[in-house]
């Protein structure tokens, strides 16, 4: 599925700067709205060992015994076409391999609260419409509540006043971690100290990407 996203981007960038001249359905401001949508999940960063600091994605994870998903859900108020603000849930099962979790190799399920500021370009008359967005999140797991900052983007397909169709990813970044039984310093020293050693405790709970459909609650 994340292959097809530069695919994506290729087709409908290049309208981008002709839709203003384009008869299109008109968003609104002052309103409420309500998306929904499921997508690929994938569990990164350091957690305690230093070994996947950099890999956000495995492909070689993704197989029948170790299903990867992610549901995502938001309700919303829109200030305006291009504004909004909103409060947002994720239920991923995050696969990990052998060594990476105190439980070892298998699924990890992790519930994710967001709160996301989301800016939409051309939001008013583009029929796709790219945004970003950019909050906190706090996670919550077996044993441990965890909590950071969560970014993400996409592009939003208008298909009439009311309906729209969105592609996105997002990434959120919780700490302490959830996944591994590693301590966490307190301390700005130990903060510093497990940088140096690639042993800072934290989650990336990514959902790479996800596909749904948004409401405007009028």
């Amino acid at each position: 599925m994340s292959r097809a996203l530069p695919l994506l981007f290729a087709l409908v960038l290049p309208v981008l700067g002709t839709q203003q001249a384009t008869a299109q359905p008109t968003r609104l401001g002052d309103t409420f709205y309500l998306r929904f949508g499921q997508g690929t999940s994938d569990l990164s960063g350091a957690t305690g060992g230093g070994s996947r600091s950099g890999r956000l994605w495995d492909p070689e994870k993704v197989n029948g015994k170790n299903v990867q998903y992610a549901f995502v859900l938001e309700s919303g108020y829109r200030f305006s076409p291009s504004l909004s603000f909103g409060v947002g849930y994720q239920f991923g099962s995050y696969y990990h391999e052998a060594g990476f979790s105190r439980r070892g190799v298998g699924n990890e399920s992790l519930h994710t609260i967001q709160m996301l500021t989301r800016y939409k370009m051309g939001g008013r008359r583009w029929l796709v419409s790219p945004y970003i967005d950019l909050g906190a999140n706090v996670s919550v797991g077996t044993e441990r509540l965890s909590g950071g900052p969560t970014v993400g983007g996409g592009l939003s397909v208008t298909v009439d006043n009311q309906l729209s169709f969105f592609v996105e990813s997002r990434y959120n970044l919780a700490y302490p971690n959830q996944t591994s039984d590693t301590g966490f310093p307190l301390s700005i020293q130990g903060v510093i100290k497990a940088l140096h050693q690639e042993d800072v405790p934290f989650d990336g709970l990514a959902v790479l990407p996800a596909l749904g459909v948004e409401f405007e609650l009028r």
